[in-house]
């Protein structure tokens, strides 16, 4: 059975004014409930009923995402590391994927890393060397030109530094808020 480890995205912000600022301005209203209307499933959410039986997907829940830090990030994720196979799959949505890129950079997992896929990663927020080359053979970067969360050049950024990885371009997938990616499955099926 393969392993895929998921983290999601959340939030950065400089100061603690800057997060409560945010919080009480219309910009986090996409978090409140819309009475009446049907919440959406998101991929993430479906991600392993999508890929069935021969998937273990291990969902990291990290904290404080609507304000976070990477050093906690990186705590909270090596506490994980004991529940991982000896070979897995990584899957960062933004912010997450932005986490991966980051630690990947920095630090050597002590498993074997089959593929890297990072969905709408930014690369502006934990980053902070000019580097992020990645030691990884098969990475896909998947990114969306109408994403007016994190730009395309998020994504150009991550190519220049990793020329090996594939881009799977999109044109209308925004940030990723569908019910299901394909190209992702059959990516991670073909790992």
């Amino acid at each position: 059975m393969k392993q895929v480890i998921f983290v999601s995205g959340g939030e950065v912000f400089k100061t603690r004014e800057d997060f409560k600022k945010w919080l009480a301005g219309p910009e986090s209203d996409f978090m409140l409930p819309e009475l009446g209307v049907e919440s959406m499933t998101f991929w993430s959410r479906n991600l392993a009923e999508d890929l069935g039986d021969d998937y273990d997907v291990l969902s990291i829940s990290m904290p404080l995402k609507q304000h976070a830090k990477y050093d906690e990030w990186k705590i909270w994720f090596e506490k994980h590391i004991q529940f991982m196979h000896d070979e897995v799959i990584l899957v960062g949505w933004s912010l997450g994927a932005n986490f991966f890129v980051k630690y990947l950079s920095e630090e050597i997992l002590p498993k074997r890393i089959i593929s890297l896929h990072l969905i709408a990663g930014c690369t502006n927020e934990f980053v902070t060397s000019d580097s992020i080359s990645i030691p990884l053979d098969k990475i896909f970067v998947y990114h969306s030109r109408d994403d007016d969360i994190v730009l395309f050049d998020q994504a150009e950024r991550i190519m220049n530094d990793n020329p090996s990885a594939t881009l799977i371009e999109y044109q209308d997938k925004n940030h990723f808020l569908v019910e299901q990616i394909p190209e992702l499955l059959e990516n991670i099926r073909n790992s």
